[in-house]
């Protein structure tokens, strides 16, 4: 593969010379060219990697994050100028997300949502690489929304206090 993109932001070259070198076992060799952030996204939604490296956090609704990745209304297409995030291009539960979106029952919701992650690993659509474990910190005094433990021990609150951490960390 030649001229596969990946933005020099983040750790995403990281990730990629790793991809690279176990790819590279199979007899697939990548020629990584790095370029800039708005580059690397204008790039993925022209469909122009064979496959995408990409990562995200986004709040703790399933909705949100399954709709943004997977839902079929995502599917980047330089012919409509339509620049979603579903870069595997696929269709696969787009019914289970409307029934989610209609349930008010989160138990039931929550069912549903894990029926769609079960069709997505039965499809074999992504192939996550990692998870980055991070914690944040929380002013309780400028945030006044309680953790929620229903949500894990690694869930975040958003910081709202993003000036004095970087006091701190300066």
């Amino acid at each position: 593969m030649k001229n596969y993109f990946v933005t020099k932001s983040f750790f995403y070259p990281k990730v990629m010379v790793l991809v690279q070198e176990h790819l590279k076992k199979v007899g697939i060799n990548v020629e990584i060219q790095i370029v800039e952030h708005p580059t690397y996204h204008e790039n993925i939604r022209k469909n122009l990697n064979p496959f995408v490296l990409y990562g995200g956090t986004r709040i703790t609704d399933a909705d949100v994050w399954l709709s943004l990745f997977w839902h079929s209304s995502e599917i980047p297409d330089p012919a409509t100028g339509n620049k979603g995030s579903n870069f595997a291009h696929y269709r696969g539960i787009d019914d289970l997300l409307a029934e989610g979106r209609k349930e008010r029952d989160q138990k039931k919701r929550a069912a549903i949502y894990h029926e769609a992650q079960r069709r997505m690993m039965k499809d074999a659509v992504v192939l996550p690489l990692l998870d980055v474990a991070s914690q944040g910190i929380r002013n309780p005094k400028r945030v006044s929304t309680p953790f929620d433990p229903e949500y894990g021990e690694f869930a975040l609150h958003y910081t709202y206090n993003y000036p004095e951490m970087l006091k701190i960390l300066n």
